[in-house]
Order: structure tokens, then C-alpha cells, then sequence
């Protein structure tokens, strides 16, 4: 009896633990979104950019910590054996990449239809956005040579400085490139759309915010990435797509 006691207690607790990295993802946009919009010829640095990135390495080294912890809840947990939350957490990792690419393209390439430069814009702002953020990560990543925890399961302070640079993906975990790319094509797709458009609809933008949400949930999910990695990765797409669009609206 002790043993079916502590059994259920154990899965029980895992489930709980799971719950953070969910939270993790969704907080950031929901925390982020109330960063003011760009406005025209703006500082492409804003002083919010400094708490923003503060706030993201606070939160991803405090949750090294749990990352451990949130990932053994994330793999014990019986949604892994679910098809169709295996099919949803597939498909928005798919989204992550190459999916917001080829988005951005798709938003890009309409907009040369007559009357559509407003798409033309925001679609190009947002390759912009994926592209330089995606450079970014990839250094960190390659800086920072953390293992993966499908690589080091037991260790999320596998770190070895230099280690992640060239054809290593191992050790390519911090910070997610996926959960980048996906925070960075919503962030700049809002930012521009809002500063062309003043009085456009705010459904998208919280759509877009809550698949690049679901993007990190689905890294971790899949053991591909910490929920540190996720965090971070998120303020990096959060505030490069920003400042893409502020180093645009600043020109005359």
C-alpha cells in the first residue's frame, strides 16, 4: 500500500511540475504585450529594452533551477502519450521553423498586390526580424554550448563555453531558436501593423503571441530545450522584432 501511495503521489507531483513550463511560455507575451508600441522616429533602443532583457536573464537563471524538475514532469506526464497533443506539439514546433518564414514570405510577396503595401511592409519587417534575431540566438547558442536535455537529461547546467559552435546541435540548447523566431515574427508583425495601422485589430497580435507561446511549450514538450532556454529565446524574438521596426521608423 505504501508503494501505490507513494506512486501516485509521484505522478501526481509530476504532473504539477509540468505546469510551470506552460506558465513560462504563456507569461511572456502576456508580460511583454504591455510594452509600449514603437512609435515614428523613435529611439531604435528604447530604455524598456533594458528591464525587458533583464527581466529574461532573471527568469532564465532562476529557472535553471527547475528546468530539471519541469522536465522530468514534462516527460512523465501522459499528454506524451496523446496523438493528438503529439500532432499540436509537432505542428507548432513546425511553425517555430521554417513556418514564420515562410509566413513572413507569404505576407511579403502579397503585398505587392495593388493596395496591400501595408502587408508588403509588415511582412518584410518580420523576415527582418526572424533573420536578425535567429542571428543572435545562434550565437548565444554557440557561445553558451549547453547539451540539450535529450543529451543530458539529468543536467541542465551542462554548460561549456564555445562548445556549441559549427555542426553541434547537441549542445545547441540555450537559448531556443524555434521560440525566437515565432516571439520575433508576432512581436515585429504587431509593432509594424500597429504603427501603420493605429486602429487595427488586436486579435491577431494576441494570436500570433499565443502560437509563438505554444512554440516554446512544444520544445519543451518534445525535450529539445529547457524551460530556460524557451524564456530566453522568447525576450530575444520580443525585442528584436521591436527594435527592427523602430530602426525603420526612425528614418526619415
Amino acid at each position: 500500500m505504501r508503494t501505490r501511495g507513494f506512486d501516485w503521489f509521484t505522478v501526481a507531483r509530476r504532473r504539477v511540475l509540468w505546469l510551470p513550463a506552460l506558465a513560462a511560455c504563456a507569461g511572456v507575451p502576456l508580460v511583454l504585450r504591455a510594452q509600449d508600441v514603437p512609435r515614428a522616429h523613435g529611439p531604435v533602443l528604447a530604455r524598456s529594452d533594458v528591464a525587458v532583457v533583464g527581466i529574461g536573464v532573471a527568469a532564465s537563471a532562476v529557472l535553471v533551477g527547475w528546468d530539471r524538475a519541469i522536465a522530468d514532469g514534462a516527460r512523465a506526464s501522459p499528454l506524451q502519450g496523446d496523438r493528438v497533443v503529439g500532432g499540436i506539439m509537432d505542428g507548432m514546433s513546425a511553425y517555430g521553423s521554417p513556418g514564420v518564414l515562410a509566413a513572413g514570405v507569404a505576407l511579403w510577396v502579397s503585398g505587392y498586390w495593388p493596395g496591400s503595401e501595408t502587408r508588403r511592409l509588415v511582412g518584410l519587417r518580420s523576415l527582418e526580424a526572424v533573420i536578425a534575431t535567429g542571428a543572435v540566438t545562434s550565437a548565444l547558442k554557440g557561445a553558451m554550448g549547453r547539451a540539450r536535455p535529450d543529451e543530458s537529461p539529468g543536467n541542465p547546467r551542462d554548460f561549456v563555453l564555445g562548445r556549441g559552435f559549427g555542426d553541434r546541435s547537441e549542445f545547441q540548447s540555450f537559448p531556443s531558436g524555434h521560440t525566437t523566431a515565432a516571439f520575433a515574427f508576432a512581436s515585429a508583425v504587431d509593432a509594424e501593423w500597429a504603427r501603420l495601422r493605429p486602429g487595427r485589430s488586436r486579435l491577431v497580435p494576441a494570436m500570433l503571441y499565443a502560437a509563438a507561446a505554444l512554440t516554446g511549450a512544444a520544445r519543451v514538450y518534445r525535450d529539445r530545450h529547457w524551460t530556460s532556454d524557451v524564456v530566453m529565446g522568447g525576450v530575444i524574438g520580443f525585442w528584436g522584432g521591436r527594435a527592427v521596426v523602430r530602426w525603420h521608423a526612425d528614418k526619415p
